[in-house]
């Protein structure tokens, strides 16, 4: 899959007839994402999360958290790494490597979509998370 951000629609595409936008249903994610399986947790407050890992992408690999809000898309945060780095243990884990990772996002973000970071559709950004330790691509759709 090559993965690439429609800054008109939001639209993120996964492969050349694949795609989420804000109306893909948690429905569609088995058959968007197969053959990865997608994990889900309960909803709570109307909120329900959806987890789907080791996805294959022309970058390597890639993982994908998407919250829906009573079962409309609200938000979707992802990652991808170069083959071999997606599964490193915490012994190869620093922040500078991190924060590099999140500047790398932060500049595939404006390669797709120029530097702006908020549409009629929503919102992009590219963030470290030092609570999680992780980084990560961020949307937010529009109400």
């Amino acid at each position: 899959m090559k993965l690439s951000l429609n800054a008109t629609t939001g639209t993120l595409h996964l492969a050349a007839s694949s795609s989420i936008s804000s109306a893909t249903s948690a429905a569609e994610l088995a058959t968007l994402f197969a053959p990865a399986p997608v994990e889900h947790s309960a909803a709570h407050g109307g909120y329900t999360h959806y987890f789907i890992r080791a996805v294959p992408l022309d970058e390597g690999q890639g993982s994908f958290r998407l919250i829906y809000f009573h079962q409309r898309l609200d938000s979707i945060s992802f990652a991808f790494y170069p083959d071999g780095q997606a599964h490193l243990s915490w012994n190869d884990w620093s922040e500078q490597q991190e924060q590099r990772l999140a500047a790398e996002y932060d500049a595939w973000l404006t390669k797709q979509v120029g530097s702006r970071r908020q549409f009629a559709w929503g919102t992009v950004w590219a963030e470290y998370d030092p609570r999680s330790g992780g980084s990560s691509i961020g949307m937010r759709y529009a109400l």
